[in-house]
């Protein structure tokens, strides 16, 4: 039974282990996930590793559109909070809507 005011934190997208993924299929699952979320849903990436060429790519491909967030940073598991944000009015940049 969980204690009293104890809510699991749900993500809309889930989330997404990477640790059990091959490299080569990592990038492309992220992609992926991300295009499938509408602006305010989020998704859990976790790692082995701390993400941090993971996270310059998707600050070059997708800007604002993505408020990143540090959940656990280690020294055996790394995690991500990503949430889509809306676009700026008339803003279409970026692989997602």
């Amino acid at each position: 039974m969980a204690s009293e005011g104890w809510s699991p934190t749900a993500y809309a997208g889930g989330v997404v282990d990477l640790r059990l993924f091959q490299p080569r299929l990592r990038l492309g699952l992220v992609d992926q996930t991300l295009t499938a979320l509408k602006a305010d849903e989020d998704v859990l990436l976790v790692f082995h590793e701390p993400p941090d060429r993971l996270l310059g790519y998707l600050h070059q491909q997708y800007g604002a559109r993505l408020v990143i967030q540090p959940v656990d940073e280690g020294p055996e598991v790394w995690s991500l909070r990503v949430r889509v944000v809306s676009p700026p009015e008339g803003d279409s940049s970026g692989p997602n809507r």
